[in-house]
């Protein structure tokens, strides 16, 4: 699989006072990408809290992983 065409998942905190965002992408070198929809994933990531303050990720879109993240090769 091209690199260009590895997914990345973004979302932002829920929480108005904290607003951390978090990007979920597959290794670059991984075989496989990641379902576009997060409800086709193992474990969906509606589960997953903000790592700062525990509310909710409110997952935004998706875009190519190497055009979000540095470096992505």
């Amino acid at each position: 699989m091209s690199v260009k065409s590895q997914t990345a998942h973004w979302g932002t905190c829920d929480n108005d006072e904290c607003q951390t965002s978090m990007v979920i992408y597959p290794h670059p070198e991984a075989p496989n990408d990641l379902p576009k929809d997060t409800d086709e994933w193992v474990n969906p990531p509606t589960w997953i809290n903000c790592p700062v303050c525990g509310c909710t990720i409110i997952w935004g879109g998706t875009d190519p992983a190497s055009d979000i993240l540095k470096d992505y090769r």
